[in-house]
């Protein structure tokens, strides 16, 4: 009785295909939509990893972990100088990603969505990881410029336009043209110089932890603001 079923619909589309009621797709269509959707699928995930990746070199390069470090009072330079607009738009890709997967592979309607969407993630990030901590990464990212081997970053490459970056560490010396500070995390020592507009009497002293705002110039760093963090994490004392 089922093959007399399957052998009356059988004749019903062949006869309606026949009087023109349905229209019949060349092979080649389908052949073309499955690599069409799988090059998109290819697509938005190099794009969602290249601009995680993106996001997590603009982090490291601007030392925002490092405000972390410094409790509530560099939030808002955190939230300030956070890649937010990369992260949102690497989720609308991976979202779209997971909407093409759930609408035309039929085994993932077996998968909670929000799992689907945190597994992907997680297969992001950690090839976003390996990206970051491969030799090449810097090439990815910089701009060589064809002065003395100078970097710029591709972000930062417009004249007159010059990006903050911000570090905690411990003051060394201090002098009222520039300070050293053992940078917190990594005990490396870098050379911060003061504007020729600073109050001595506001230059921090040895041994006080700062959360120092900074402008790079070739490989000079000007202060722009330097805030000293009180033991008891007192943000209340303005900088320069």
């Amino acid at each position: 009785m089922n093959e007399d079923k399957k052998t009356t619909l059988h004749e019903s589309i062949q006869g309606r295909i026949k009087r023109g009621e349905l229209a019949m797709r060349p092979k080649r269509y389908f052949i073309w939509r499955i690599i069409g959707l799988y090059a998109l699928l290819a697509l938005l995930f190099v794009v969602s990893l290249f601009l995680i990746s993106f996001a997590w070199h603009m982090i490291n390069e601007f030392g925002l972990l490092s405000i972390v470090s410094a409790g509530l009072g560099g939030a808002p330079e955190f939230a300030a100088a956070f890649p937010w607009h990369l992260i949102i738009i690497m989720l609308l890709c991976t979202w779209v990603a997971l909407y093409l997967i759930i609408r035309h592979v039929g085994r993932i309607y077996k998968i909670p969505r929000v799992i689907s969407l945190i597994a992907i993630l997680v297969v992001l990030i950690a090839c976003a990881v390996a990206i970051v901590r491969a030799p090449l990464a810097p090439n990815v990212f910089y701009i060589q410029s064809g002065a003395g081997g100078t970097q710029l970053r591709s972000f930062d490459i417009f004249p007159g336009q010059s990006r903050s970056y911000w570090v905690v560490g411990d003051v060394l010396k201090s002098s009222p043209e520039e300070i050293e500070v053992v940078l917190q995390g990594t005990k490396r020592v870098h050379i911060f110089e003061f504007s020729a507009l600073a109050n001595p009497q506001q230059i921090p002293k040895a041994e006080d932890r700062v959360l120092i705002e900074y402008a790079r110039t070739g490989d000079r760093n000007q202060i722009r603001s330097i805030q000293v963090i009180e033991p008891a994490e007192d943000f209340s004392r303005s900088g320069l």
